[in-house]
């Protein structure tokens, strides 16, 4: 799967944006425009050229009630495209919400779409919510798909996750729970770089979300767009899933604890939970495009998804 185009830059004169930067890539000067904000922005071009741009769309949120990872929101790395002189909309997608549902059936919320010059990145699909869903909403489809919830009749069975964007993400990990004993595992969700990992009675952790791609875009080699880690519900001390590298919010663990958060700079991702009871799953990091974690038995809602970004940046 490729993110990239072919390389271009210099001779863009543009205002716009949360915030402008200078900065040094391997050894190249740019100016980054950073539009941060959920919702509509302008980017005006004074002097037209080439331009990078890197769209990410807002992480879906954790699936409640032993749910799985929020999917991650689709990614789009464009290199040297050419743009004229005038005013482009920018939109930036906001983040799932989580919620404490506890039926069968739904999902956490879908992630809002980001866009920018022509390109759309669509948000993250929620993590399947519910005691026992056999079936994949459409709400878990997205950018990066979010994790399946345990599967409720103690045979072994897998829940599937929701489906990726092709070019943006990828698909979430599938909900299990085993034959024997009440091990519950609910699926990572999807990353930019990766599947959300399958619930595993083996492993000795939950699934994991899938990890978010790395690009430096802005002089740190920052991962953006990580999955969300699926839940846990167990007899042993088997911990919930951590979420990807790039904001993934982490899983919680029925009487253990809530996930942690995803980090906004997506280095390190939300490690999952391991106090307390019927917590809910970790947000994850703002700006990163990361699925919020799975949610615990009960109470446990799911992981808010992060917000989208979008940065445009050419040679000085």
């Amino acid at each position: 799967m490729s993110f990239l185009s072919a390389t271009g830059g210099g001779g863009v004169d543009a205002s716009g944006g949360t915030t402008v930067q200078d900065v040094n890539v391997d050894g190249v000067d740019y100016r980054v425009h950073f539009f941060e904000n959920v919702g509509s922005d302008t980017f005006t071009v004074n002097g037209g050229g080439e331009v990078d741009v890197l769209v990410v769309g807002g992480g879906g949120a954790g699936g409640s009630r032993l749910g799985g990872g929020g999917g991650a929101g689709g990614l789009i790395f464009r290199e040297g495209e050419t743009i004229s002189s005038g005013s482009y909309s920018i939109n930036v997608g906001a983040g799932g919400v989580g919620n404490s549902n506890s039926g069968t059936s739904g999902s956490g919320e879908q992630g809002g779409n980001s866009s920018a010059l022509g390109f759309t990145a669509i948000g993250g699909g929620g993590g399947i919510s519910g005691d026992g869903i056999t079936f994949v909403p459409s709400s878990a489809n997205g950018g990066s798909g979010g994790g399946g919830s345990r599967y409720d009749g103690n045979d072994g069975s897998n829940n599937p996750g929701g489906d990726g964007t092709a070019g943006q993400g990828f698909d979430g990990g599938s909900g299990v729970h085993q034959i024997s004993g009440r091990d519950e595992f609910g699926g990572g969700g999807g990353g930019a770089s990766e599947p959300g990992r399958d619930g595993n009675a083996s492993s000795s952790s939950g699934a994991f979300g899938g990890d978010g791609l790395q690009i430096n875009f802005t002089g740190n080699n920052y991962y953006w767009a990580g999955g969300g880690g699926g839940c846990t519900y167990t007899g042993t001390s088997v911990r919930a899933g951590p979420g990807g590298d790039g904001g993934g919010g982490g899983g919680s663990n029925t009487g253990g604890g809530g996930g942690g958060f995803g980090d906004t700079n997506g280095i390190n991702p939300g490690q999952d939970g391991f106090e307390g009871s019927d917590t809910p799953g970790g947000d994850a990091g703002a700006n990163t495009g990361g699925g919020g974690g799975g949610g615990a038995w009960d109470t446990g809602r799911g992981g808010d998804g992060g917000s989208g970004i979008v940065l445009i940046r050419y040679e000085i």
